[in-house]
């Protein structure tokens, strides 16, 4: 089932009002992208699929989250999730804690940028790389990385509607098409005759 964009959009603008009011944009965005990841990419589903499963009584999901995050993250992120629950909307609680953290990005004209890799990145790595490419764009970037085995060295860096492709591929073939436009006039040998 697909889900409707405009139900987390709705739960996303409406935390963006609330936490602007309050002062904590920044700090509840940060906290509310590493909720995101944490239940999207954590090895133990376990934690997404209860909060999202419809046979579990709300009040139970309430304890946990209250539990797991209280005193962890900023109140309005814990009582959003809460709130979600209670209308029936715990399917779009990722999706919305992502859009709220991209609204604040938004904002403060961060542009969300995909970084693929050849292998994995340190975070020193990560760092140099981000500077290097703010630097390159002229913006400020919120870098994602993800490992591609499909390059087989370098870097391709996407960011709204530009691309930076510093892939070993790419700089292969650039140099074949280079080699393949040079035309050499050489003299043609002479056969002799016997």
């Amino acid at each position: 089932m697909p889900l409707d964009i405009e139900v987390q959009d709705n739960y996303a603008r409406a935390l963006f009002r609330v936490a602007e009011q309050a002062g904590d944009l920044d700090q509840i965005a940060e906290e509310a992208r590493e909720m995101a990841d944490y239940l999207e990419t954590h090895t133990d589903r376990r934690l997404r699929s209860f909060i999202e499963g419809p046979q579990i009584p709300d009040d139970e999901k309430h304890r946990l989250i209250r539990n797991m995050f209280s005193g962890r993250v900023h109140k309005l992120l814990v009582n959003m999730m809460c709130l979600m629950i209670d209308k029936r909307r715990s399917l779009y609680v990722v999706h919305a804690l992502r859009e709220f953290a991209d609204l604040v990005d938004h904002k403060n004209e961060i542009h969300p940028a995909l970084v693929r890799t050849a292998t994995a990145l340190s975070e020193d790595e990560r760092k140099k790389m981000q500077a290097t490419l703010e630097a390159h764009a002229g913006v400020r970037l919120r870098l994602r990385f993800k490992v591609d085995p499909t390059l087989i060295g370098g870097f391709v860096c996407q960011y709204d509607d530009d691309l930076i492709d510093c892939s070993l591929q790419t700089s292969l073939n650039e140099i074949r098409d280079r080699l393949h436009a040079i035309r050499l006039d050489l003299p043609t040998p002479e056969i002799e005759d016997n």
